[in-house]
């Protein structure tokens, strides 16, 4: 009996050590899923890791605002903090950026709910790029950042 007991404690050790490298590893950088990667996108903001997020955003639009000015404004400007994303819907689209070459992208429409018990609704880009998805900012965000003032 010990020896079965050890077995089965032996293999869920492994298989809860090999459950906890596959989350470690996960990049939603890399998901094909759109509703998964804003989903994760929100979520590492939620969880204050802005570093991460601004890993997220499209290539072109990091040439724009720094990580270091993207994580300033965030700390400064979004004291509301998400307590859960829930995704709506998916639909293609197109998007215009004189800096983006892509133009089809994925609506992601989420609904946004807050611990102070606040509720919003918005849209996401989700980007196509080397075999995931990056998200941009508004165009109005956009702007303020080529400006070098907060985008939010």
């Amino acid at each position: 009996m010990t020896r079965r007991l050890t077995a089965i404690l032996i293999a869920l050790t492994a298989a809860l050590a090999l459950a906890a490298t596959a989350l470690a590893s996960y990049n939603p950088a890399t998901t094909r899923n759109p509703a998964a990667f804003v989903r994760s996108a929100l979520l590492l903001e939620a969880r204050g890791q802005y570093n991460r997020s601004w890993a997220l955003l499209h290539p072109a639009e990091q040439k724009i605002l720094s990580r270091t000015k993207y994580i300033s404004c965030m700390h400064e400007n979004h004291p509301r903090r998400i307590a859960s994303v829930g995704v709506l819907a998916v639909s293609d689209t197109t998007i215009m950026y004189d800096s983006i070459p892509q133009h089809a992208v994925k609506a992601v429409t989420v609904s946004v709910n807050y611990q102070d018990g606040g509720q919003s609704t918005f849209t996401m880009s989700a980007v196509p790029v080397g075999g995931g998805f990056r998200w941009v900012l508004s165009p109005q965000s956009e702007l303020r950042a080529r400006f070098g003032t907060c985008p939010y």
